[in-house]
């Protein structure tokens, strides 16, 4: 699908995205990214309307315009979760219209909205007989290695493994600790590692040393021109990796296969919980995938 050109608003309509837009990031903690995405998807929405103030009176209406927004493409392929999100842009942004800045009569989006996500698909579950298979290699960097141990150590999420420092593993005094910032709060959690993880990233830390990059505030992951690795970057590596191997492999169905392994080894989900930096047990219990060995085994236990 075509990328549209550039989207070209008009003074009313700029100054009324950037009303809204410090409103949700000022009052509400947005972070940038979630802000240039709702910028994307509304900017657009404005110019297929017509060029006018973003205020349009009936549900009908809108449907049809999100329809022709589709219809023009965006830069990544317009699917019915796009549309869907498109759907809850508009009710968020008539919400602060109506209720804050008081530049509409009414919400026409207060009853809801008919159209829906499509069904959520199978996660992609990667337990540590596969995962190791990646690494296992003669042919890998020291930091490609490093970055598939800490994934398989910790089950952190992308953004977090790229923004570690060097100086945020503690491995003074016996101490095996990654100090992990949760990349969805801003929060930070210590997670521990096994003596084997911590060999391996011991290795890798002195590896640093000899090269000059163990400063403290130095990226634990550096390019080769020493800037930090990029999210994107891991994401390619590893599922270039997979495909060699013929395994679907990415960093987050890894994070799926370490909660379960946590829970299948007896963890309780409190500290798993607390180990993946979820705000609650509900979002821990969505990531576990039991093997049917496992659940078999553990219903003859309490049958027993």
């Amino acid at each position: 699908m075509k990328r549209p050109s550039k989207i070209k608003l008009m003074s009313e309509q700029e100054s009324m995205l950037d009303r809204y837009l410090n409103y949700l990031h000022y009052n509400m903690g947005f972070k940038r990214a979630t802000l240039q995405n709702k910028r994307q998807h509304l900017g657009l929405l404005y110019s297929v309307h017509g060029g006018e103030i973003l205020w349009i009176s009936d549900y009908n209406t809108i449907h049809g315009l999100i329809l022709r927004a589709a219809e023009r493409g965006c830069r990544k392929p317009w699917d019915r979760n796009t549309t869907h999100k498109c759907f809850c842009y508009m009710k968020d942004y008539y919400w602060w219209a109506n209720t804050v800045a008081n530049v509409v009569p009414h919400n026409p989006m207060a009853n809801g909205f008919k159209y829906r996500k499509a069904p959520r698909k199978e996660p992609v579950v990667l337990r540590k007989e596969l995962w190791t298979k990646l690494w296992a290699s003669p042919f890998m960097t020291v930091r490609d290695i490093a970055i598939h141990i800490l994934f398989e150590a910790t089950g952190v999420r992308k953004a977090e493994l790229v923004s570690l420092n060097v100086g945020d593993c503690d491995f003074r005094s016996g101490a095996r600790m990654i100090h992990v910032k949760c990349g969805k709060r801003d929060k930070f959690r210590w997670i521990p590692i096994n003596k084997r993880y911590s060999m391996y990233m011991r290795i890798y830390l002195n590896f640093l040393k000899e090269q000059g990059l163990a400063g403290p505030e130095m990226p634990l992951f550096p390019r080769e021109d020493g800037k930090r690795l990029s999210g994107n970057r891991v994401h390619r590596m590893i599922r270039e990796r997979g495909l060699e191997l013929g395994i679907r492999a990415f960093p987050h169905a890894k994070r799926h296969g370490y909660i379960t392994e946590r829970l299948e080894d007896g963890m309780p989900i409190e500290a798993v919980r607390e180990a993946a930096g979820h705000a609650n047990i509900s979002q821990t219990a969505d990531y576990t995938h039991l093997a049917k060995e496992h659940l078999k085994k553990e219903l003859d236990r309490v049958s027993a």
